[in-house]
């Protein structure tokens, strides 16, 4: 970590200071679990292979999870229709949870069309007497009259809807579960974690379509669109987040199971360092469809890489099972 705080070249690999010392740092801790996979017997090398396997897939996962406070908040902020309905606006603004727009000229920073903050010569900000930013991308006829205010949800409050949903579609998901369970078509565990990264790809993908449906530098998009990525990806969470623990607890070989957990927290920190490495990039991409496709590439692909192998993880599972009993 130290080594990669302080290595300059051109510039920093990952974007800053601390992104490069977190890389670097991790470097130690692959070689370390590497040695692990390298001292065991047969038997035990083949459990370790499969949590290293669904370690993999899980770091994908996770970078998507972690979105939600990085690239799907800038989204929220500037290329989604934010205005509260007025039947609600009294109920928000009593929780602080509105924003209110105008046309009042105030100082705010220079945007070029694709919201990039111009920089002046000693790299800060510019700023300039105009519209607020919101206004940007909506058409001046859709603008607020001279002395009329738009309520905006304010930006954070879009993180809530993840949880909204894991209130809505937990009873339905243990419900369908418990369905299959019933007609003998339960799914095992390296099923559930190839079934729900792909459901992730697919709630980044809705993005995508998202991004593609209008000139998003010019016309704001429905809140449907982050609704339905987030309402999507909740389901892949309880796809894959509820058995993360209790897998690794009953594959891991006895001697390792302390070590093997300490993986699977290292599976979630690196999905959230790598979804806050692609959100400094976000001003690189002026595709955002390309953004969110990246994510959704990678999380499908991973997916149906591991169908392939869910009969034999699950086979080397159920033996780990056995053999701790």
């Amino acid at each position: 970590g130290i080594l990669g705080w302080f290595i300059r070249g051109d510039g920093d690999i990952f974007g800053s200071h601390s992104n490069d010392a977190f890389i670097f740092a991790c470097i130690p801790i692959i070689l370390f679990y590497g040695s692990i996979w390298f001292r065991c017997n047969a038997f035990d090398r083949k459990r370790i292979s499969t949590l290293f396997i669904l370690f993999g897939v899980s770091i994908i996962f996770w970078n998507i999870y972690n979105q939600n406070a990085t690239s799907l908040t800038i989204w929220a902020d500037n290329y989604t229709k934010r205005e509260a309905p007025v039947f609600v606006q009294k109920a928000l603004d009593q929780f602080k949870f509105l924003q209110t727009v105008n046309t009042n000229p105030k100082e705010v920073p220079v945007l070029d069309e694709h919201f990039h903050a111009k920089l002046g010569a000693d790299g800060k900000v510019v700023t300039h007497i105009g519209a607020d930013p919101y206004l940007q991308n909506i058409p001046k006829e859709e603008w607020p009259a001279k002395g009329e205010d738009l309520k905006l949800v304010s930006t954070e409050i879009y993180q809530s809807i993840n949880p909204f949903w894991i209130i809505v579609l937990t009873p339905v998901i243990v419900g369908l579960f418990g369905y299959m369970k019933s007609r003998g078509k339960e799914l095992d565990t390296p099923s559930k974690f190839a079934w729900g990264t792909i459901i992730a790809g697919l709630s980044s993908l809705i993005m995508v379509v998202a991004a593609l449906s209008v000139n998003i530098y010019q016309h704001k998009v429905s809140s449907g669109w982050i609704f339905a990525s987030y309402g999507v990806f909740t389901i892949s969470e309880l796809f894959v987040s509820p058995v993360g623990l209790s897998l690794v607890s009953k594959v891991a070989p006895k001697r390792f199971t302390a070590l093997m957990m300490g993986g699977w927290f290292i599976t979630t920190s690196l999905g959230g360092k790598i979804a806050g490495i692609m959100a400094g990039f976000w001003d690189y991409f002026d595709s955002k469809a390309l953004f969110f496709g990246i994510s959704a590439a990678a999380a499908i692909i991973a997916g149906l890489l591991l169908f392939p192998l869910t009969k034999k993880l699950n086979k080397i599972v159920v033996e780990a099972n056995a053999s701790n009993d």
